[in-house]
């Protein structure tokens, strides 16, 4: 009887925290992913006034 008891608790204790650590990953790789887009975007636009900036220059 106690040992079926540990191990349903230990089960739903291990698939508990096992959620919640994929979740706080799936949340730090959606905020890498939004930095790595964001300093893309700001790379480009960077790059583009300075070509625009040539063309003027010409």
């Amino acid at each position: 009887m106690f040992f079926g008891l540990g191990l349903v608790k230990g089960t739903f204790l291990g698939l508990g925290t096992g959620i919640i650590i994929g979740l706080a990953i799936k949340k730090a790789c959606k905020s890498n992913n939004k930095n790595q887009n964001l300093n893309e975007e700001i790379n480009k636009n960077q790059k583009n006034a300075l070509n625009n900036k040539d063309e003027v220059s010409k």
